[in-house]
């Protein structure tokens, strides 16, 4: 997942604050050591650690599948600016470098040849025809179905 990267950029993921880690659980490296499924399916690719010090898996991608995963939220740099939410690095190098991952997400869609359907079969399922509910819970959207 890294292999089209910038090395300036690997290197700046490596000592810089830019990714915005905004969860309670994550996986201990040690667990793709420990679990014969894990370890079978997934690479991990990099790692980080919390407030705590604690050393969790940062990203991963599967070894035979155009998978990928990440543990932190590359979108919440371009999307989120809510003044309860600190930690936030809203800089342009932040922004390019988390961006990286979502036109890696675009890439690896279109490579896939499955299709929805035509455009008219498509309208009833949009996101656009359910309702946004507004909320102070969270940050982003909600939609409920």
């Amino acid at each position: 997942m890294f292999c089209q990267l910038d090395e300036s950029f690997v290197s700046e993921f490596q000592t810089g604050n830019y990714t915005y880690n905004a969860h309670k659980f994550s996986i201990d490296p040690k667990k793709f050591e420990t679990d014969e499924k894990m370890k079978e399916f997934w690479t991990y690719t990099s790692t980080s650690k919390d407030g705590n010090g604690r050393e969790f898996v940062a990203t991963m991608e599967a070894k035979n599948y155009p998978i990928f995963g990440t543990q932190f939220h590359p979108e919440k740099t371009t999307q989120i600016f809510y003044e309860k939410r600190g930690g936030i690095n809203h800089s342009w190098q932040s922004i390019k470098m988390n961006r990286y991952f979502a036109d890696l997400f675009v890439q690896m869609a279109r490579a896939n040849t499955n299709s929805f359907g035509t455009y008219e079969e498509t309208q009833p399922y949009l996101i656009q025809n359910f309702d946004l509910v507004p909320t102070t819970l969270y940050e982003g959207d909600v939609y409920i179905f």
